[in-house]
Order: structure tokens, then sequence, then C-alpha cells
């Protein structure tokens, strides 16, 4: 029997990446993926920032210790649909670390303990399907900032979630995409959506991963050990 073949979606990428040694290692890596219809290396966040503006791409590879130190000092990219997507390679998977990326702009998450080509490869197919693939070891240092209370001066809460969408949230928290989430809740891809779309609207966040790290950071009770 003949094999039947994944169709691949060309995906034109490019990275801004200044350490010498991250940025060839991630040229080797993107340039090795048939996935990878067009790759560009800046030797820095700005000079790749600059590439964006020219509309040529479809996702940015950055690095998240070259961001900046504090939320709101960087916005990348452009907005609209037909904006680059942005893929922040993480060093370190802590709480502060995860707001910094998503305050950023990111799209989709990946540690840099985590990536080879097979890993590389499925994380670029997520983020061009419009999902937020993300490293379990953020999601674990996420809950662990739920379970440690919220913060002291958080904002008033806006409107609770119901306990289906606080279901939703818990397996966002873990990475699940929303075929995931359907199979999981037994709900369907179209429920899941509708769910995604209340949290993020009550919640005032433009994407999942803001969604996950605005309610952790701020302390929502998030449902954990759902069974299947």
């Amino acid at each position: 029997m003949e094999r039947i073949r994944e169709r691949i979606d060309p995906i034109r990428v490019v990275v801004g990446i200044r350490n010498e040694l991250a940025r060839y290692g991630m040229e080797r890596l993107l340039g090795s993926l048939p996935r990878v219809c067009s790759l560009e290396i800046r030797n820095s966040l700005d000079e790749g920032c600059r590439a964006l503006d020219e509309g040529r791409f479809d996702v940015f590879v950055v690095a998240l210790g070259e961001l900046g130190a504090q939320p709101g000092d960087l916005r990348l990219g452009a907005t609209g649909p037909r904006a680059a997507k942005i893929l922040v390679i993480m060093d370190s998977l802590g709480p502060g670390d995860v707001l910094r990326a998503a305050d950023a702009g990111g799209h989709g998450f990946l540690g840099l303990a985590d990536v080879d080509a097979v890993t590389l490869d499925e994380t670029l197919r997520r983020i061009a399907n419009g999902e937020v693939p993300m490293p379990v070891g953020m999601a674990h240092s996420l809950l662990a900032g739920v379970r440690s209370g919220p913060r002291a001066n958080a904002l008033p809460p806006p409107p609770p979630l119901t306990a289906r969408e606080q279901q939703v949230m818990s397996l966002l928290v873990e990475g699940m995409t929303n075929k995931q989430i359907a199979r999981k809740l037994r709900i369907s891809s179209h429920g899941v959506k509708r769910l995604v779309a209340s949290i993020l609207a009550k919640l005032n966040t433009p994407n999942r991963t803001l969604a996950v790290a605005k309610a952790l950071q701020d302390g929502w009770p998030v449902v954990t050990g759902i069974r299947d």
C-alpha cells in the first residue's frame, strides 16, 4: 500500500538573533526542514524587526534573552492577518520570562533544551495553524505561580469564567490544541473555539498565550485533574 504523505505548507522564516552560536545553530536546523521554503538570517533583533516591515515572512524567530528586560519594553512585528508569527526561543521557563515573552508578542515558545529538527518542525507547523505551542515546563512554571497565590497588587478581576471555561483554561495551560481539548472534554471543535473566544474576551487579551499568562499571574483558579 502506498504511504500517504503529509501535505506540507511552505513557511518563510526570518531569524533575528545576536548570539552567533545560537544563530548558527538555528540556521542549520531551519535550513534542514522541507517546510521552510525561504530562510533569512539577521544578526540582531533590530535587523530582524526591520526585515518584518517587508512583509515577506510567516515566522520570526527570536531569543528571549535578547528581548527587553521589562514588560512593554519591546513589541515585536506588525499586527493584522498577514503579520509574521513570533517564535520565542527560551533558555529559562520561569513565570517572569513567560510573561516577558508573551508581552513582547510571542505566538509560540520553544525551550532551548528542546530544540532539535523534529521539535522545531512541529512547532512551526502548529504556529502556522494558529496554535500556540508551549513547552511542558512552561505550563508547570505557570501552574506553580498559581499555587503560590495571586499578586498583592492584582487588578480587580474581570468577569468570572464559567466551570466549562475553567476546564478549557486548564487545558490551554497544558498546551493542548483545540482538537485535543475537544477530545478531552468530549465536545465539538466549534464549541472549543467559542469557549476560547469567550475566555479571551473576558480577560481582554488578543491571544491564548496572553490569556493563560494573565490568568495565572493574577491567581485565577484553574481546574486540575480533568479525567478522560
